[in-house]
């Protein structure tokens, strides 16, 4: 069984399968194969019974984050965060990110924009109008090695640049 997952694609061009399991209590971590098209083998089985959903990855500095939410059907919570050396390695106990329902969204996936520049990309669900739910980017901060959010109201993309401001 698997429910949210998300794909990782390590800088070696080796893939990952990251997935929520066993009616969401666990993320299992799978190795793809070479080729992509099959399960190598199951690396890992996180945080067991913390039924956790909507993994994002995404690698600085050498090291491995993943954020993810908790689940509570479409509403939002407390989004956290877990470190690595290595995809295959020892992750961190979860750590709190973003407030408490880490500004009304859930992770969908970090877009890395230039090195040490990333994107949280999240979705952003209308519980009593799904056709109304729709997508928030806000810059990931560090604080060391802690992922940091904070809300903005607006955002503006220069297209000839690809320059992104984030304004209060």
């Amino acid at each position: 069984m698997s429910r949210d997952c998300t794909l990782f694609q390590d800088d070696d061009g080796r893939a990952y399968f990251i997935s929520a399991a066993r009616d969401n209590a666990d993320l299992h971590v799978y190795r793809l194969a070479d080729d992509y098209l099959n399960v190598d083998r199951l690396v890992h089985k996180l945080w067991q019974g913390e039924y956790r959903e909507a993994p994002a990855v995404f690698k600085r500095g050498g090291r491995y984050y993943m954020l993810s939410s908790f689940c509570t059907g479409w509403a939002p919570n407390q989004g956290k965060y877990s470190i690595a050396d290595s995809m295959e390695g020892n992750w961190s106990l979860l750590e709190n990110f973003g407030d408490e329902t880490t500004y009304g969204t859930q992770p969908a996936f970090v877009l890395k924009r230039s090195e040490g520049e990333f994107l949280y990309v999240s979705d952003r669900w209308n519980a009593q109008q799904y056709d109304q739910s729709g997508y928030v980017m806000l810059p990931i901060r560090f604080e060391e090695e802690r992922p940091v959010l904070h809300l903005f109201e607006k955002i503006e993309f220069e297209a000839e640049t690809g320059a992104i401001r984030f304004q209060s």
